[in-house]
């Protein structure tokens, strides 16, 4: 019937879109599978510029290869039983179709110039619209799309009846294979971890070990990688700075740091490296985009020579910053569970990576392109424009290879690992860094590629030739369910928890992030929060970013900063800052009256209220942008500034000591000792922001940096034994 017909083709989609998804499993769960696609991407691009004239590099996501695979199985599955010359006729349809988009792919260059941005990156729809339009072709000509001749899924099978156990194992064959294609190319094998381990930094690097200080201040006061000793060491590790790289260096090192080395190697250091690694040692390698000596060499690449990797004279250009929405991470320890809907990876523009077998790829970035170098400019970058030639899509941003019994991770770029962006990248950091310390069994080991791409290939060889409704749907669900479990235990296993107790007093610093506090992600915005995250760097804070509120973490920190929180905090989560505040934490709650639903639950919990107590009470009056003593000092008096304050109230009277008043003498920010530790609220959503605390070009605030000495203040107040005393308002002499 008619009805029948449709279902049956409906099987057939879904057997399409299911093979589909196994592909792309396999694509970045399997990197010889990655590798062998980008191969056969090289090839079509090959194709197209030998056949358009124009040069043209292309990797898996431009070449359309996804779009082959969908459009393959499923006109497989409708022609099966057509006639030899129609199968001739379809194929040629679909070549057609896919030369006519990668034909566009080879002009890019000059439709962007006209089109701007929806060129190149958009194309990709023009080659789902051109395989559309050949299946739609073939389904209205022919009908074989809605055939039930030689359908393998169909109920009218006739033979031999089977015995009992042979239909069971087949029943249980197909999600049996798909519950062991996911583990085997997935799931890692043992937990990543710092703990006892060493890591040994070359000091000789293109950048400094700086940190940001009290008198410096604006974006040039951060420093390059002067935080790395307290966060290695914060996960249980100790961190060791080496300018000759010796033998008695690197002999009970665990992991060897090169940061963008660029001086010439002394005698004996390659071979020392060299050496290290296969002997079981890890080398993280970070390069960067803009060396390149006469004759194409420089020094990363020369400690590279051993292994099947190399960092191009390139820039590896995204197509949104931050490669947001663009990261491709591969199945491993370091990277399972990491999401790329922020930059939770840290690369911002580097050269790329190449990696060639036996080396693999980690970490692609698919929208972007390599933008070759130039000498002649002052940066060393080209044009920074798509041209002709130049690779598009699926850029390798991090490779890995073993060497003897050791590993090499290689980065085109430093910046994941700088003070800055670390605060934000700090999960993938500790994981990185955790596995190569304990070199917990990874996905991408040889046997594990080689099993999974056999399952992977069997289970969707299976459903093309003989797959039912039934059958897809079970490999679907299986493979579906299995993959989120072991996403989730190994994310669990590879992640890593900062922790500033070891440190007196503790020295782990959080910004709230769980919660959408109302700030801007772009640090150094007006309203990013930046400034005072370099505020507690200065006062001697490892400052991260909090992702994930939990009691775990909140245990092992010692400042928490929850600014104006979008999302209300539950009744668990309140609980815990009370646990962490009672134990000796010392939580700051910034929030203007009107942004305070999200902090409620909280201030409720601690006796606390932004406006009055009463909720039936009339709405307070703002008191907007001021200037308000907290102390005296001898003779003067020290100020704080507040961007928009409004008045807060707290019900409890022990422990509470107000820190500043506002007009009608209003308090407007209030510290309140709670067990052996202390909650601080103010009532400005914008009190920490950069538009009230620093700029990033560090200018002074009207001639004056009280906040920051405010916050100075403040924090010696609570965890030193003697208060930091705030030096004396300087008074502008009149002109």
């Amino acid at each position: 019937t008619h009805h029948r017909r449709v279902r049956r083709f409906h099987s057939d989609v879904a057997v399409a879109v299911a093979v589909l998804a196994i592909h792309q499993l396999l694509l970045y769960s399997v990197p010889a599978y990655w590798l062998v696609s980008d191969a056969l991407a090289n090839r079509l691009g090959s194709a197209a510029a030998a056949l358009f004239g124009r040069k043209l590099s292309i990797g898996p996501t431009f070449a359309g290869v996804d779009f082959l695979v969908l459009t393959g199985v499923l006109l497989g599955r409708t022609l099966r039983g057509a006639p030899l010359m129609r199968w001739f006729g379809t194929a040629a349809a679909v070549c057609l179709a896919h030369l006519t988009y990668l034909g566009l792919l080879v002009f890019a260059p000059e439709l962007g110039s006209r089109l701007g941005g929806l060129v190149p990156w958009n194309l990709p729809l023009l080659a789902a619209v051109l395989h559309l339009a050949v299946l739609g072709w073939v389904l209205r000509t022919t009908g074989v799309g809605i055939s039930t001749r030689g359908n393998p899924g169909s109920s009218e099978r006739t033979g031999p009846t089977r015995p009992v156990w042979l239909k069971v194992l087949g029943i249980l064959a197909l999600p049996a294979a798909a519950v062991a294609l996911a583990v085997v190319v997935t799931l890692p094998f043992g937990t990543c971890s710092l703990r006892g381990k060493k890591v040994v930094a070359h000091e000789r690097c293109y950048g400094n070990w700086d940190h940001p200080k009290h008198g410096d201040y604006g974006r040039l006061s951060i420093g390059m990688y002067g935080m790395l000793a307290p966060f290695v060491e914060s996960l249980g590790g100790t961190f060791r700075r080496s300018t000759e790289l010796s033998a008695a260096d690197l002999d009970d090192a665990d992991v060897l740091l090169l940061l963008y080395p660029h001086k010439p190697w002394q005698p004996g250091q390659l071979a020392r490296i060299e050496r290290f690694v296969r002997r079981g040692g890890a080398l993280l390698l970070l390069g960067e985009h803009t060396s390149e000596e006469e004759g194409g060499g420089n020094r990363f690449n020369e400690v590279l020579e051993p292994t099947a990797i190399r960092v191009p004279f390139d820039s590896a250009m995204f197509a949104i910053g931050g490669w947001l929405q663009s990261y491709a991470p591969f199945a491993h320890p370091a990277t399972i569970g990491v999401g790329d809907q922020r930059n939770d990876f840290g690369v911002v523009i580097g050269a790329s990576v190449a990696a060639r077998w036996p080396a693999r790829p980690l970490l692609v970035g698919r929208w972007g392109y390599n933008d070759p170098g130039d000498p002649r400019t002052e940066s060393k970058m080209g044009n920074q424009r798509y041209d002709a030639g130049e690779r598009l899509g699926d850029i390798v941003l991090v490779a890995e290879q073993e060497l003897g019994a050791g590993v090499v991770v290689v980065f085109g770029d430093t910046s994941t690992f700088t003070n800055g962006i670390t605060i934000g990248t700090h999960d993938f950091n500790a994981r990185l860094l955790g596995y190569l310390a304990n070199r917990p069994g990874s996905p991408q080991v040889l046997w594990r590629q080689l099993l999974g791409a056999l399952l992977g290939l069997g289970i969707g060889a299976l459903l093309v030739w003989r797959g039912t409704w039934r059958d897809t749907i079970t490999v679907c669900v299986t493979l579906s369910a299995t993959l989120l479990l072991c996403v989730h235990s190994g994310h669990r296993a590879a992640t890593l928890l900062p922790d500033g107790r070891g440190a007196r007093p503790n020295n782990l610093a959080y910004v709230d992030g769980a919660h959408f506090g109302r700030f801007d992600d772009e640090a150094w915005r007006l309203d990013g929060t930046m400034g005072l995250k370099m505020t507690l760097m200065r006062n001697g804070f490892l400052t991260l970013e909090l992702h994930e509120f939990t009691r775990e973490r909140l245990q092992r920190a010692g400042l928490v900063v929850s600014i104006a929180p979008r999302r209300r905090f539950t009744a668990a989560e309140c609980a815990m800052v009370r646990e962490f505040v009672a134990e000796g934490g010392i939580f700051v709650l910034t929030s203007s009256y009107h942004h305070r639903a999200g902090a409620e639950p909280l201030l409720r919990a601690f006796d606390f209220a932004i406006g009055p107590l009463d909720p039936a009470a009339p709405e307070p009056q703002p008191l907007s942008h001021f200037k308000a003593p907290y102390s005296r000092f001898g003779d003067y008096m020290a100020y704080v500034r507040f961007h928009e304050g409004w008045p807060v109230t707290c019900a409890a009277q022990e422990g509470l000591q107000p820190l500043a008043y506002g007009a009608d003498d209003s308090t407007v920010g209030y510290l309140r000792y709670f067990g052996k530790g202390a909650l601080v609220v103010i009532g400005d959503s914008c009190f920490a922001l950069n538009k009230n605390l620093e700029l990033e070009n560090g200018q002074l605030f009207e001639g004056a940096r009280e906040n920051a000495d405010f916050w100075r203040w403040l924090l010696s107040r609570l965890r030193d034994s003697q208060t930091w005393t705030p030096p004396r308002p300087v008074v502008a002499e009149a002109k």
